[in-house]
């Protein structure tokens, strides 16, 4: 009788286990930026989906941070969304059941009309000549890169200190090398 109530109970213990492991546990986190200044974004809508499906929306804090948990292991599209701001859309996958932490995902302010005209009105464009008087190529100065460079791809092309990359986009042969989820142009990833 004894055997029977201890083969019972060790049975019992055994698929309990075996029932809390089946429990989705993983999930996702991180904190909501701007692309520039890195300010927390407050009450983004955060969409996951998993495929077509919907799983559950979430609204960042006034921080930025936010969480969604629960999840089972799997590949899942993470939407974001907030006034003011273009959309973003990243990949993310749930493994082992643990929480991915994804940092910060940064969002780019819309642009307004306004602006956008302003933008398209620089100086090169409204330059008539079609050509530069001043030798673009094999000449020295004083700034010590050109000078061991021996090269000045002009200020269009290219900047002594390196590109922007926190504030546009490079690219490179047509193909965006900014990273996807900073944003920033790290030079090794060329």
């Amino acid at each position: 009788m004894l055997k029977k109530i201890i083969a019972a109970a060790s049975a019992i213990l055994l698929f309990a286990n075996a029932l809390m492991a089946q429990q989705p546990s993983g999930g996702v986190k991180g904190t909501v930026v701007t692309r520039g200044t890195r300010e927390p974004v407050q009450n983004a809508r955060l969409e996951l989906y998993s495929g077509a499906e919907m799983l559950g929306t979430v609204l960042s804090a006034e921080d930025g941070t936010f969480m969604i948990s629960g999840l089972p292991d799997g590949m899942y599209t993470l939407v974001i969304t907030s006034s003011e701001y273009m959309r973003n859309t990243v990949n993310v996958t749930v493994n082992d059941g643990y929480v991915k932490n994804m940092f910060n995902l940064s969002l780019t302010p819309t642009i307004s009309e306004e602006v956008r005209e302003e933008m398209s009105l620089t100086e090169f464009d409204m330059d008539d000549s079609g050509y530069s008087d001043s030798p673009t190529i094999l000449f020295g100065s004083n700034d010590i890169f050109t000078q061991l460079t021996s090269y000045n791809w002009s200020s269009i092309r290219f900047k002594n200190r390196g590109y922007l990359s926190e504030s546009q986009d490079v690219y490179l042969a047509g193909v965006r090398m900014n990273d996807a989820v900073t944003g920033y142009s790290p030079f090794s990833l060329w």
